[in-house]
């Protein structure tokens, strides 16, 4: 097992908004629900669907959010031909109510959008379109078979691609349920249970009985274009812009020495 921690500059804030504006018409109706909307044709659909590639196509984990710390588990399969990912990021402090405000901040023009409130309605949009977008980002990661390689132009890292099936995103505290400052919606169009918490509470750092820290998860599998030899190979991976992280990978164990 192998560990590696990243000392870049702090990532990008939330380049989704390119994704939710140009699909704030279809995946995220006026009505504040999730979804493809049932008024789309198939052409419209699929031209949304193509709109979410050209948004999210080589976008990077950090380029979505911005994180106090991470963990990355990466356990490579006994076929070395691809690995589970699990990814946790914490956002901590002042890095919440950011996020907060940077998620309602992308819903502007839409009906409770840019409110100083985040909702329910707001957070289930994001979902909704969350891995349709991750699938369209880059892992950073190559397996290469053969000897030792430090990389240069024209080497085939032979790049790990993410699989949507099974592909899970889940946040935990993104509405803090016990904030004394949430209310029900009131914009129009709003879903039923639709409910809100200012995106910065009125005191600092009082979100009752949670803290106003967010936890966001993503775990997923990917693929590599080709099974990479186990007794000769180069695992790398472009660390641009992380911060902050925490690296774990498990490789197969390949032979067992003689007792």
């Amino acid at each position: 097992m192998a560990s590696g921690h990243g000392n870049t500059v702090p990532a990008l804030w939330l380049l989704l908004a390119l994704l939710l504006a140009s699909l704030s018409a279809g995946m995220i109706g006026q009505t504040g629900q999730q979804g493809i909307d049932p008024a789309l044709d198939g052409a419209e659909a699929a031209t949304s669907a193509r709109q979410v590639e050209a948004d999210c196509e080589g976008l990077t984990f950090e380029d979505i959010f911005n994180y106090s710390y991470a963990h990355f588990d990466i356990d490579v399969y006994d076929t070395w031909d691809g690995a589970q990912f699990n990814l946790v990021a914490y956002v901590n402090g002042s890095m919440a109510g950011d996020l907060r405000a940077d998620v309602d901040e992308l819903f502007d023009g839409l009906p409770g959008g840019n409110n100083s409130y985040l909702s329910s309605d707001e957070r289930d949009g994001l979902e909704a379109v969350g891995m349709d977008c991750v699938v369209q980002t880059y892992t950073r990661t190559g397996f290469r078979g053969g000897p030792a390689h430090r990389g240069g132009q024209g080497v085939d890292w032979n790049n790990a691609t993410w699989v949507r099936e099974g592909m899970e995103i889940a946040e935990y505290n993104m509405l803090p349920p016990d904030s004394p400052d949430g209310r029900v919606c009131r914009h129009p169009g709003m879903s039923p249970e639709c409910w809100e918490v200012p995106v910065y509470p009125s005191t600092v750092d009082d979100c009752g009985s949670t803290s106003c820290d967010l936890i966001v998860w993503l775990n997923g599998t990917v693929d590599f274009d080709e099974a990479s030899d186990p007794n000769d190979f180069t695992f790398a991976m472009n660390m641009t812009n992380m911060s902050n992280i925490e690296i774990d990978i498990t490789l197969p164990l390949t032979s067992v020495g003689a007792g």
